[in-house]
Formats: C-alpha cells, structure tokens, sequence
C-alpha cells in the first residue's frame, strides 16, 4: 500500500508536519518481508516445511469505500501511531479525500498485498 504511505507523507507535509515523516517510514519498513517471517519462525526453533507466496489484490472504488473495509482498518492501527500528535480526524479526512481524487482519475483504487503462507512445526 505505497500509494497509501505516499499520502500520509503528503499530508504531513501540507499540514507542516515535516518531523513525522521519519514515523512513517517506520512504520512503513517494520511490516514483514518473507525472509523475516521465516528468519522469526526459525529463531523461535521452528522447522519450516513449506511457504507460498501470493498477493492479494484489493480493489476499491475510492478512499472512502477503502477506509471502511475490514482489513484497512486494522492497517491504519499503525497509521494512527503516526499522527497521534496531530488531529486524527483532519489527517485521515485529507488522505481519504486526495484518495478520492486519485480513484476519480484512475477508475478507482487497487493494491497488492503481499502474503505469504508458512507450513512449520517444531524440529
């Protein structure tokens, strides 16, 4: 959801914020690769037998049909950690409406969530 991150970081700045961006490249880097999904199972002595790797495709017919569906929600948890300084309700309002205007000009909104499924058990 780079798009999304992107509008975050817009947002900070249009609303001079400026020395929140570093959170969000925080928060945007600390979410899972395959390779530290595998690295914690194993640390944690774990064999992995099997892993399939797929997107899912999430497809929107604008910002605000996005902000009201399930799995968004539960990602924008972090988002909040971002502007916990700052009015929530201003800044998600401005993402969700530069959203909006970005969904016009594309014919809505799509992404690639990257998944990965881990088959493991203890060695």
């Amino acid at each position: 959801m780079r798009e999304v991150y992107e509008q975050f970081r817009k947002t900070l700045i249009r609303l001079g914020r400026p020395e929140l961006l570093a959170a969000v490249d925080q928060e945007e880097t600390h979410r899972g690769t395959p390779d530290t999904v595998q690295a914690l199972l194993t640390s944690a002595g774990l064999l992995i037998e099997k892993t399939v790797e797929r997107p899912l495709a999430l497809r929107f017919a604008d910002g605000s049909a996005m902000f009201r569906h399930g799995l968004v929600r539960f990602f924008l948890d972090g988002g909040r950690s971002i502007v916990k300084e700052i009015d929530e309700i201003e800044f998600f309002g401005i993402v969700e409406r530069n959203l909006n205007e970005l969904a016009t000009q594309r014919g809505g909104l799509s992404f690639e969530i990257p998944m990965i499924y881990v088959q493991a058990r203890k060695e």
